[in-house]
């Protein structure tokens, strides 16, 4: 792969986190469950909450509660049971069919997937043509279609900063998760007791910049459209939504897809990385 010059080894590496993958699975496999969406659902393996949707974190409900106690927290909470993997691997191939299109992706379970957005993003940053599959959401982009597939201009990405949808994070902007906000189950997530604990107006350390992280950024900045593509295409043919990260490596970018969960797209920089862990 051609990496261009002075860009060194800067990578962009996307973590793809599907949102309450089996409760998000059994809302889709029963109507009535999907026309309802607040209606609290958690999946079950024996007397254990596996994973639930958000509706029911709301209540108090988590993973690896008893059922009796999940029901005491939420006496509204439909219980499926979760035992037979059949449809939670049939998602999940299909996931994992949908990410193959746009770069090298690494599986890990069943809801998790990493991918390899370098090449794409390198090919716009270095103008080489057009660059399939980037679909810039929110762009003031010159776009055509030919057969399904979306195209760029390649220079577009220098243009347009970070996509529209991305939260790009600081060390001085304290994390927003939907458990943090509603003051429910903050265990569930570092990132969650982080932002419970964080002081008011507290200020980001001062730390020398990495690496080209200019170059670094440009690169990320390329990169978050595409992967908002992604996550469109991944929705689009799954019906399944996911939360996604994205920095240049995969420690990184796991970390990030956690920022703005459910259905969010964060990005880490290089310069950002010390502060943040």
């Amino acid at each position: 792969m051609h990496l261009a010059s002075g860009r060194g080894a800067s990578r962009a590496i996307a973590h793809v986190d599907l949102d309450y993958f089996y409760a998000q699975v059994e809302v889709l496999r029963h109507p009535h469950l999907r026309e309802s969406p607040s209606t609290p659902v958690a999946v079950t393996q024996k007397f254990l909450v596996v994973t639930c949707n958000y509706a029911a974190r709301a209540h108090g409900v988590s993973k690896l509660m008893r059922t009796e106690a999940a029901l005491r927290a939420c006496p509204a909470l439909v219980l499926v049971a979760g035992e037979d993997l059949t449809p939670y691997r049939a998602a999940s191939d299909a996931v994992f069919e949908a990410l193959c299109a746009w770069g090298a992706t690494q599986r890990v379970g069943l809801d998790e997937f990493f991918v390899d957005l370098t090449a794409r993003a390198d090919a716009m940053l270095n103008g080489d043509g057009h660059a399939s599959g980037a679909s810039f959401a929110h762009a003031h982009a010159h776009a055509h279609s030919d057969a399904g597939a979306s195209f760029v201009d390649a220079h577009a990405a220098d243009v347009l900063g970070f996509s529209a949808e991305a939260y790009v994070h600081s060390a001085t902007t304290r994390t927003t998760t939907a458990e943090a906000l509603a003051g429910a189950a903050t265990n569930y997530r570092p990132m969650d007791l982080r932002s419970a604990c964080a002081p008011a107006g507290a200020e980001a350390l001062t730390l020398p910049h990495a690496p080209h992280a200019h170059n670094a950024s440009a690169l990320l900045r390329a990169a978050s459209h595409t992967l908002s593509a992604i996550r469109k295409d991944v929705r689009d043919k799954t019906g399944l939504t996911c939360s996604a990260g994205l920095s240049t490596n995969k420690l990184l970018s796991k970390l990030a897809s956690g920022l703005r969960k459910p259905d969010g797209l964060s990005l880490l920089l290089p310069s950002e990385a010390r502060d943040f862990l």
